[in-house]
């Protein structure tokens, strides 16, 4: 027996002896404990197991699903759940894709939700030559068939169902892009430095005289050289 499956027997009983019709037969002591609190943190617990069970997924047992609408995972990953989204946007409150490729909306259901509200930004300051990096990242996010896309606010939607491997496979993903994205930071800084450097030269012979460079220049392009 697994602990996940202990687990949810452990808190099963909980449940079934509060929602029991006669509670005489339990000592005293235990309905004293048997508080609201506590019922919907054991029913908390069971309904993860049951996410584990029936889809694979596994998340900390201390997230709030029951009775909640929203779990948040890291700073990209969350799950929701959508209630009417179609009838929520057209109200313009509520939850539900703001714009949806496909034009459909989900009803009635938990979605995983990847999305990342600066874009290219992710990967830091250097944004315009980030932004082709950041497209073959989303790309490869997509190749994992998300059952909703929001393109234009990098957003992307799993149902449970479909969760599991990106779920699972997302944290390398994210690692194996911003350790691209250093190795093409340095790339572009020496190339940089180097125009920067070609730029001082070419003054120098346009002027006919050395041009003098301060200390900050110089350490400018000597560093990006070097890295």
């Amino acid at each position: 027996m697994d602990d996940y499956t202990k687990i949810k027997k452990f808190y099963k009983k909980i449940i079934d002896i509060s929602e029991q019709d006669n509670m005489m037969d339990i000592v005293e002591f235990e309905q004293d404990n048997f508080s609201e609190q506590m019922i919907e943190e054991a029913k908390n617990k069971v309904e993860i197991v049951r996410w584990y069970e029936e889809y694979g997924i596994k998340i900390n047992l201390d997230k709030k699903i029951y009775k909640r609408s929203y779990s948040k995972i890291n700073e990209y990953l969350s799950f929701n759940y959508f209630y009417d989204a179609s009838a929520d946007r057209k109200k313009g409150s509520g939850r539900f894709i703001s714009n949806s490729d496909s034009g459909n909306q989900p009803k009635n259901e938990w979605l995983l939700n990847i999305s990342f509200s600066t874009g290219a930004f992710i990967f830091g300051e250097d944004y315009k030559e980030q932004t082709p990096l950041f497209k073959e990242f989303f790309d490869e996010l997509k190749n994992y068939m998300p059952d909703y896309c929001d393109d234009l606010n990098s957003s992307l939607y799993w149902k449970l169902d479909n969760s599991k491997q990106i779920y699972e496979n997302f944290n390398n993903i994210l690692t194996k892009y911003k350790d691209k994205n250093k190795s093409q930071f340095n790339k572009r800084k020496i190339r940089k430095a180097r125009e920067e450097l070609d730029r001082l030269t070419k003054n120098d012979a346009m002027l006919g005289e050395p041009v003098k460079w301060t200390r900050n220049q110089t350490l400018k392009i000597t560093i990006g050289l070097e890295l």
